[in-house]
């Protein structure tokens, strides 16, 4: 699941005391088109050109962006999950105790990328999962690492094919805590079938 604005901006905030500006260049700096410099941008602002270039288009994306986040900040202190103060002559934000909350549960829901390294293997890879509907959010997360993986679905939740399974990809079926429901096993050349762990 791809990081929301709001939920970047809570984030940010519950590192702990976050000034303005640091806070919109950190968004700013996450919105700005790959391969861009941040810097390039900020510098080409006072040229003027009819022309569209890409730093027009990249002013218009900072433009566009600034008004999200000014958006967010006010909903999110309208709704009680931040506050604004001022610490050694800065105006920042703090998160407030129900900002905590929303920000744990949301946290919760994020899920690593699903494209991990594929690498072929002379060996058949079988993994069968039976992960409870209140994760069908991460049931979800696992179908699609398997298909990026090119693995194939062989019936409801079981997939199967000649892949190695990424260390990371088991680390992170770990730290989701979903090892109790997906069961990764291996056929040798004899035909047995042993279980990977």
């Amino acid at each position: 699941m791809k990081k929301s604005l709001t939920f970047h901006v809570l984030e940010k905030v519950a590192e702990g005391f976050c000034a303005i500006a640091a806070l919109t260049d950190e968004i700013l700096r996450s919105a700005i088109p790959a391969g861009t410099s941040y810097k390039g941008v900020r510098s080409s602002r006072n040229r003027a050109s009819d022309v569209p270039t890409f730093t027009t288009i990249a002013r218009d994306e900072e433009r566009r962006v600034r008004h999200q986040l000014a958006n967010v900040l006010h909903r999110l202190k309208k709704d009680g999950l931040i506050s604004v103060k001022e610490r050694h002559g800065k105006t920042g934000f703090f998160l407030s105790e129900d900002g905590k909350r929303v920000f744990a549960k949301k946290s919760e829901r994020i899920l690593p990328d699903t494209v991990y390294d594929k690498e072929p293997d002379d060996v058949v890879k079988i993994i069968i999962y039976d992960i409870p509907e209140a994760q069908s959010f991460k049931r979800d997360w696992v179908r699609s690492v398997l298909h990026n993986l090119g693995l194939r679905l062989l019936q409801k939740s079981v997939w199967i094919g000649r892949v190695k399974i990424p260390d990371v990809f088991m680390r992170d079926l770990a730290n989701l805590q979903l090892l109790n429901y997906v069961e990764v096993f291996s056929i040798g050349k004899t035909g047995t079938i042993r279980k990977i762990d």
